[in-house]
C-alpha cells in the first residue's frame, strides 16, 4: 500500500508513524515504524478479524441446523474445531475442541 501524503515532501526522508509504547507516563518513548509496516500489519488483523468472523458463522450455522440435536451441535463443533486446529496449531483452538468435546449431553 502506498502512504498518502498532502503538501510538500523532500523526497529522501520516509513518512513514519509514531507508536506509543508501555504504560503511559510523562517520559513514554516513541517508536516510529514505517507506514508501510503499519498498513501491512492492519491488513494482517483485518485477514484474523475475517477469519474469526467466518468461525463464528459456521458456528451459528450449526446451531441453528440442529437445534433440537444437542449431540450433533457437539459432533459439528468438534469437527469443525479439527480441521481449524490441523490447519493452525493454536492454544485457544484445541482448547475450545477439548472443552466442547467434554460436554456431557444430559436429558
Amino acid at each position: 500500500m502506498s502512504s498518502l501524503v498532502v503538501g510538500f515532501v523532500a523526497k529522501e526522508k520516509v513518512e513514519k508513524a509514531a507508536l506509543k509504547t508501555g504504560i503511559e507516563e510523562e517520559d513514554v518513548d516513541y517508536t516510529e515504524f514505517e507506514t508501510e509496516v503499519l498498513y501491512a500489519r492492519i491488513d494482517e488483523l483485518e485477514k484474523k478479524k475475517n477469519l474469526y468472523k467466518r468461525k463464528l458463522q459456521q458456528v451459528k450455522n450449526i446451531v441453528e441446523r440442529n437445534y433440537e440435536n444437542p449431540e450433533e451441535i457437539r459432533n459439528q463443533l468438534v469437527k469443525l474445531l479439527s480441521k481449524l486446529v490441523k490447519k493452525k496449531k493454536s492454544v485457544s483452538d484445541i482448547e475450545i475442541k477439548n472443552a466442547i468435546s467434554n460436554i456431557v449431553i444430559i436429558d
